[in-house]
């Protein structure tokens, strides 16, 4: 009998404990189960940890272009416009004929001139021979001293009435050459202003037209005067100091320009100073008196911390950026900007390397909530559209310049 009631209180302590251990488990799955439903449930927030690079900083100016030559074709000559040999807004190059100006009247100076100077030389010999004479004479004593001095006189006025003669004769050819008009320089030619078979020449030199050189072209800007003393620094001690613009419908140039002047004085009026750059335009692209915008890459910047554009917003307490932290959860960190270079704002204070920013649907995250973060590197978006990365390819332009600007 008492086997029996050890054999039932055995069976009932195994059946409590089975039931025990069915009882945890069940909660276990049901707490993970859980777990795992509120993990499900919680929002996803694309973010991008914050970028950090080297770049180049600059500085954004108003410019215009500015041709290295521009020279008036002038007529220098009277008489009638006989011709014209070029397409209006063509390109030129040095030594093409352009205008021909009616060239009979020189043309019979030219001759006269000529005919001039052979009577002339004719005279001048016999002039001499005939002093050559009296000089034997006079050693003879068979003439005067006076009457040798005179034919040697007349010698010598014979020979200088050449010389005249000559200098006249040169002067009707190149009176003759103003007929023909050439260009002096390889450029572009404007739009005639006179047309064939007008007078010119009537009252003084007559514009024909311009022609401008269009390879290389300037770039003219102010920048403050309290750069000036970077800028003649650099351009004196070097590297050189590069610009690129943007033209006026948003295109931006692909090639860069270097700074080779700054101007003798500042302008009071303004406190501004002069630069120019010259850049290259072989395809003719940029025209003179162009406005474009004007980038002047100054200095390096080292480990920069950037986030993408966009990200920042503007609250009571400032500029602002929301971040997930370690624990996935949102925060709002103030932040002080810079510049934004080619679609990334430059942070330089506030955040620190390896912080999640939130990059979408900022609008529906609040401080203090749970989230999901989906980790999505930043992609340049100049990539996609084959476009120039100016920031990275100044930065690499610059090597080792690292002056901090004063």
């Amino acid at each position: 009998m008492l086997m029996m009631r050890n054999y039932w209180t055995n069976l009932y302590i195994l059946l409590l404990a089975a039931v025990s251990v069915l009882m945890a488990a069940g909660g276990c799955e049901r707490v993970g189960h859980a777990r795992t439903e509120e993990s499900a449930a919680l929002p996803e927030f694309p973010v991008t940890p914050v970028i950090v690079k080297t770049v180049t900083d600059f500085s954004d100016f108003v410019g215009f272009t500015e041709s290295v030559r521009n020279v008036d074709i002038v007529a220098r000559v009277k008489g009638f416009l006989k011709e014209r040999e070029f397409d209006e807004g063509s390109d030129v190059s040095q030594g093409d004929l352009l205008y021909v100006i009616e060239p009979d009247q020189y043309e019979a100076e030219v001759d006269l001139n000529r005919a001039s100077l052979a009577k002339d030389k004719a005279l001048a010999v016999d002039a001499r021979l005939e002093a050559e004479r009296f000089e034997a004479l006079f050693a003879r004593n068979s003439t005067s001293e006076s009457e040798r001095d005179s034919y040697v006189a007349r010698g010598k006025a014979a020979e200088s009435q050449v010389e005249l003669d000559k200098a006249a004769l040169r002067q009707s050819e190149i009176t003759l050459g103003y007929c023909t008009v050439h260009s002096p320089i390889d450029g572009r030619i404007g739009r005639t202003k006179i047309h064939v078979g007008n007078l010119v020449g009537n009252d003084g030199d007559t514009l024909l037209t311009t022609v401008v050189q269009l390879d290389p072209i300037y770039i003219t800007f102010s920048t403050p005067a309290w750069m000036l003393p970077f800028v003649a620094r650099r351009m004196a001690e070097g590297p050189e100091l590069e610009v690129t613009i943007t033209l006026s419908d948003g295109t931006k140039y692909p090639i860069r320009g270097k700074v080779n002047f700054y101007n003798n004085s500042v302008d009071r009026s303004t406190a501004t100073v002069l630069l120019r750059a010259t850049i290259e335009n072989s395809d003719r692209r940029l025209l003179p008196d162009e406005f474009v915008e004007v980038r002047l890459w100054t200095k390096q910047i080292e480990d920069a911390m950037f986030v993408p554009e966009g990200v920042v917003q503007q609250r009571q307490i400032g500029d602002t950026v929301l971040v997930v932290d370690e624990n996935d959860t949102v925060e709002i960190r103030e932040v002080q900007i810079g510049k934004v270079f080619d679609h990334l704002q430059l942070i330089v204070s506030g955040l620190e390397p390896g912080d999640r920013v939130i990059t979408e649907k900022i609008l529906q995250a609040r401080p203090g909530m749970k989230v999901k973060p989906i980790v999505t590197p930043w992609k340049d978006p100049n990539e996609a559209e084959g476009v120039v990365n100016e920031t990275a390819e100044a930065s690499a332009d610059d090597g080792q310049d690292t002056e901090t600007e004063q």
